[in-house]
């Protein structure tokens, strides 16, 4: 692994960590909001996507310094999960 792969995948790490925090503390109210204002279901759908969502960052983060995975992909598939995430469950924080 040269120095600039390995820059590269310290500044994605970065990125997850604060990313995972994200996910865990702002959308982890988020959930708890979405859970009081929807029905039993829907709560629990959301409620197991976001357990998903937390340990798909632990797995992208082992991805990324234990395969050869493209890091690009990594960031797409995490970036379409936030928003994703973002547009159906946090969409009414403020509300």
């Amino acid at each position: 692994m040269q120095w600039f792969e390995v820059a590269v995948h310290i500044f994605i790490t970065a990125l997850l960590c604060l990313s995972f925090a994200w996910t865990l503390v702002p959308w982890g109210f988020a959930m708890s909001a979405f859970r009081r204002g929807n029905s039993y279901k829907k709560g629990l759908l959301g409620f197991v996507f976001w357990w998903t969502f937390i340990i798909g960052h632990i797995v992208a983060l082992y991805l990324l310094w234990a395969s050869t995975l493209a890091v690009i992909w990594l960031v797409i598939v995490m970036l379409v999960c936030h928003l994703v995430y973002g547009f159906t469950v946090v969409r009414k924080v403020n509300a």
